[in-house]
């Protein structure tokens, strides 16, 4: 399981607006990509943008490789 961060700037629209940012998640890092570029894009819903500068960090999501390992509960003693 992948996570994305999506950290857009949108240099046409105006102010504080200019700047959004996404997450998304996925089997894998290209779905994941795509999820958390559609989550800034939603953010500027209905503005006319034709330059986007973006960057996109992926990372394995938090918690899975604990839940593969598991724990002994000491069960066998």
């Amino acid at each position: 399981m992948k996570i994305a961060f999506c950290e857009a700037m949108f240099p046409e629209l105006r102010g504080a607006s200019i700047y959004k940012t996404g997450k998304g998640e996925g089997t894998n890092g290209v779905i994941a990509a795509q999820r958390a570029l559609k989550h800034a894009l939603k953010q500027v819903k209905g503005k006319r943008v034709s330059v986007i500068k973006c960057t996109i960090s992926i990372n394995d999501k938090a918690g899975t490789l604990a839940a593969e390992v598991g724990e002994d509960n000491g069960a066998s003693l």
